[in-house]
């Protein structure tokens, strides 16, 4: 009979176990619930993947295809040790083909040629069983972990990068994201790893991001440009309709008015606070309508609120009037402002790429990436959305996001842990073979 122990863990290490129990049980404080830290790793898949409907329908070939790139994901996974051989979890995976949103690739592609996405997402579950009221145990309950997903066919998502504008696709009501191109933050094992969160694999000589012409940039921004134009033009008028309250009679009126009322009594019983008092006040008035002089900003520093978005507004619309059709076709790139006093909507400018050293090319998702001549269903990008999630790199190494636990209770480690030690062993480099050459 095996032993159930009760036990509070130091450390990172295991706790031993005898071979009265090589299962390695261990009773929770709930004592419904146990834990198997030596019960042997396992895979389960979804009985059935989630298909979403695509346009065209799968065909059972493309089916095929998909489900035999996300096998082989899987066999390299479960080749390292701790996919094989591991112990206190198992991976439960589900999978989901044809995840495309078909409106977000340009009007002009042809909908019979879009790559459906598709894509595995694995969940390292700690063995956790639970006493049923017949008195038996369910073993190996699925409960909350970290997961990650390996994703063909999807570009990386434009969160990546910082939005610099959006251009309105009214016939979809959609946006495309035109962003700073994603900082690459280090390779792992030769691929890019992107945002110190995404690792990318890519087919040779293919960038998943794709330059924004100079001309679609300037348009698209040029409503910001425009917001905060009219945002210091709205608080200059504020400050006019102040200062012109400020400098009239009226206003002088109110703020003696106002002193009598509270000090004139002081005059004579007084007259020291009285005179301090009304010198106080001259000062007020004084000094108020010194201040609303704000309502004619020079062009200075104390003035940069009202010129630093009204001249950049100019300047946008001016270079976007002027652009040639050649001029138009250029890349573009974001040039932060030096001083953003007033900038709210957008804190820099627009210019044809290499206009300074310090000016970033902007991008979008490059929908050209793909071969058209291939089938939709090849895998020709792969995408692990969540590597940052469990990892970092550090000097050249992959290591982990978030240090082990200094005190672990009752349950086996799962999560980000398991993906880790799976991704340490894994040969990288055969997932390049998985991708169409």
């Amino acid at each position: 009979m095996q032993v159930l122990l009760l036990v509070t863990l130091l450390g990172f290490q295991n706790p031993t176990f005898g071979p009265d129990n090589p299962e390695g049980l261990v009773l929770s404080r709930n004592q419904k619930i146990r834990h198997a830290f030596q019960r042997k790793t396992f895979w389960k898949q979804v009985a059935t993947p989630t298909v979403i409907p695509s346009k065209p329908p799968l065909t059972a070939a493309e089916r095929q295809q998909m489900n035999r790139a996300l096998d082989q994901i899987i066999a390299l996974l479960k080749a390292t040790p701790e996919g094989s051989s591991g112990v206190g979890f198992w991976t439960n995976e589900s999978r989901r083909l044809s995840l495309t949103n078909y409106d977000e690739f340009p009007r002009t592609y042809p909908p019979a040629k879009v790559p459906p996405a598709y894509e595995s997402r694995l969940f390292p579950f700690y063995h956790e069983d639970s006493l049923q009221p017949n008195g038996q145990w369910r073993l190996s309950n699925k409960g909350e972990t970290e997961s990650v997903s390996f994703v063909f066919n999807q570009l990386p998502h434009p969160r990546y990068g910082v939005v610099i504008a959006q251009e309105e696709v009214p016939a979809v009501g959609l946006k495309i994201d035109f962003t700073l191109r994603p900082k690459l933050t280090g390779t792992w094992q030769d691929y890019p790893v992107y945002a110190d969160s995404i690792l990318v694999v890519t087919r040779p000589g293919r960038d998943p991001w794709a330059p924004v012409p100079l001309g679609r940039a300037l348009k698209a921004a040029l409503p910001q440009f425009e917001q905060d134009s009219k945002s210091a033009e709205s608080r200059l008028a504020g400050y006019k309709e102040k200062n012109n309250q400020m400098q009239s009679p009226a206003y002088e009126k109110e703020m003696w008015d106002y002193f009598e009322k509270t000090s004139g009594s002081l005059k004579t019983t007084r007259p020291s606070n009285y005179a301090a008092r009304k010198a106080s006040t001259e000062r007020e008035i004084r000094i108020n309508r010194e201040n609303a002089a704000a309502a004619n900003p020079l062009r200075d520093a104390k003035g940069s609120w009202y010129w630093n978005p009204v001249e950049a507004y100019q300047a946008a619309k001016a270079r976007l009037d002027a652009l040639s059709p050649a001029d138009a076709a250029k890349s573009a790139c974001f040039e932060a402002a030096k001083d953003s006093n007033g900038r709210y909507a957008i804190k820099g400018d627009i210019l044809p790429l290499g206009a300074s050293p310090t000016c970033e090319p902007i991008v979008m998702q490059n929908f050209a990436y793909f071969d058209q001549s291939l089938p939709r269903s090849a895998p020709q990008i792969l995408v692990i959305d969540e590597f940052g999630r469990c990892a970092t790199l550090k000097d050249g190494q992959m290591v982990r996001r978030a240090a082990l636990p200094q005190r672990i209770y009752e349950a086996p480690l799962q999560g980000c842990y398991r993906h880790f030690e799976m991704w340490n062993d894994l040969d990288w480099p055969k997932l390049q073979s998985i991708l169409a050459p």
